[in-house]
């Protein structure tokens, strides 16, 4: 009696364990898109951070819809997932690009910590 309950035990610690990464993958995925910005907010952060003016304003925008209207494209084609993620993976390349080109190397780098840091 003694051995079955500490092999129980021992089967209940693995379920617990092998399950808590996933709970906690889950749980940022979660956390991520409660705190998703709209490109208005997203536009506001930039122009205070980046201090962009009005023309540099309206690119950014433009550059953020087409870039999020691609994707919805890509997304509703239902794809394998594979091919689906290179695609859109592609189009994320492309708005860097874009984003480089409009900002310069100086804003395009305080841009890129912007995100790293979750503020976009």
């Amino acid at each position: 009696m003694k051995q079955i309950s500490i092999i129980l035990v021992a089967i209940f610690s693995m379920i617990v364990l092998v399950q808590e990464p996933v709970l906690s993958q889950t749980q940022k995925k979660e956390e991520k898109k409660e705190v998703k910005l709209t490109i208005e907010q997203k536009i506001d952060i930039l122009t205070k951070e980046l201090n962009l003016n009005k023309q540099e304003q309206l690119a950014a925008k433009k550059i953020l819809v087409d870039t999020q209207n691609y994707k919805k494209k890509i997304k509703d084609l239902d794809l394998p997932k594979k091919e689906e993620k290179k695609k859109i993976e592609t189009i994320k390349d492309n708005q860097k690009n874009k984003l480089k080109r409009l900002l310069g190397s100086n804003r395009y780098a305080k841009y890129t910590q912007l995100k790293k840091k979750n503020v976009l």
